[in-house]
């Protein structure tokens, strides 16, 4: 506070609460205790069951059913052709994967022409009576319309409902005809989990999201040491595919050898 001719007057930023009312700084308060609050009641809750957690923030109850998951593995592809620009460059494919009326899709994989590796692993909640699903490699385009180069359709095993992993190369069609596009590899397996089942759509989005987190597996710790002792037994498979096998077996070594015996 310093004195002029005008009068007392302040120097310096004005305070936040400058021109407000005292009634309207408390219930702004307020308003960010209870922020606070609610932030530490969620984190503690979703510690615990994130899944009942978002019912719980979404005002009422909820009954749970039995909901299918489809994990795929998207390890890599073998194409016939390379569709780039008069056969020049390469190709820069990604993989489209589409459940049901759900789509998932992998990196693009820079550069990879006509032997993309991408291990991606999507998980894919399962309707019921879907028993298929389709798979479409597109070349990413820089200024004009991503050119679809294969697909596939793909029947979902069903030996995957009695808990077994499926390590497949499918055909795929295209411009070259029907199975002569290449081949597409894929680990594919599948589990069950609860979800909490609402009556309205504007409920189920609401908690989508915390439920989309809350259900999918932690990932396994894979060590440089894991890929190695691997690695001997399968010196010219690559080490990042060894990697994508090891992660979509849960670690499992055993069944990761076996896998890649399969791709051999």
């Amino acid at each position: 506070m310093q004195s002029s001719h005008r009068g007392n007057l302040m120097l310096g930023q004005l305070p936040d609460e400058f021109l407000r009312s005292n009634a309207q700084t408390q219930r702004e308060q307020g308003e960010r205790a209870s922020v606070r609050a609610a932030e530490a009641l969620a984190t503690q809750e979703s510690s615990r069951n994130p899944a009942s957690t978002a019912a719980a923030q979404a005002g009422f109850g909820a009954q749970y059913v039995t909901v299918g998951r489809l994990s795929v593995t998207v390890v890599e592809a073998r194409l016939a052709k390379n569709y780039s620009m008069l056969g020049i460059t390469r190709m820069d494919p990604y993989c489209r994967i589409r459940v049901g009326h759900n789509v998932y899709e992998t990196e693009t994989s820079q550069n990879g022409g006509k032997n993309p590796m991408w291990g991606k692993i999507l998980y894919a909640t399962l309707p019921n009576g879907v028993d298929s699903f389709t798979v479409e490699i597109f070349d990413e385009k820089s200024f004009t319309k991503d050119e679809r180069i294969a697909y596939a359709t793909i029947p979902i095993p069903t030996q995957l409902f009695d808990g077994e992993t499926v390590n497949e190369f499918y055909n795929l069609s295209g411009k070259q005809g029907l199975d002569q596009e290449g081949q597409v590899n894929l680990i594919l397996s599948y589990n069950k989990y609860q979800q909490p089942m609402f009556n309205q759509p504007y409920e189920q989005a609401v908690i989508a999201q915390s439920l989309q987190a809350a259900q999918q597996p932690p990932r396994p710790v894979i060590t440089e040491s894991d890929i190695n002792q691997i690695h001997e037994m399968f010196p010219t498979t690559d080490k990042s595919v060894i990697k994508t096998v090891l992660t979509a077996n849960n670690g499992n070594k055993d069944a990761a050898i076996e896998s890649l015996l399969q791709m051999q």
